[in-house]
């Protein structure tokens, strides 16, 4: 998984490191859930639990929504979100650019948020 944001200028960030863990599921009803996190929690993470000051701290760790999905074009998903750690996307659609080659999917393109490549797991 690739997890990156490319601003206006072209500069790119890894807010989850460069080797991020997670899933993007889609399955054939239409629902999605897209779960991504850093791939080595540290230090208030190793706990058991976490003070409540910490969970701020979460959220610099994990990203994930929930919700439907409906592909509009041979280009266009979206995403319609019913739940997730971003509240402003909670009740909203999210459109986003998709291209598959092969096993992997890039999802993105044109926004602030242009570089998540996935690939796909057979089970």
């Amino acid at each position: 998984m690739e997890f990156c944001n490319v601003d206006t200028p072209g500069d790119t960030t890894y807010p989850l490191g460069r080797r991020p863990i997670g899933f993007f599921i889609y399955d054939p009803a239409g629902n999605l859930s897209i779960q991504a996190m850093r791939a080595a929690p540290s230090g208030a993470f190793m706990r058991d639990s976490i003070p409540l000051g910490g969970m701020a701290e979460l959220l610099s760790w994990y990203f994930g929504y929930f919700g439907t999905y409906t592909i509009t074009s041979d280009s266009t998903v979206v995403h319609r979100v019913r739940g997730g750690t971003i509240p402003s996307y909670i009740g909203t659609d999210q459109p986003r650019n998709y291209w598959i080659r092969g096993d992997t999917l890039s999802i993105g393109g044109g926004e602030p948020w242009s570089c998540r490549k996935l690939v796909r797991v057979r089970s």
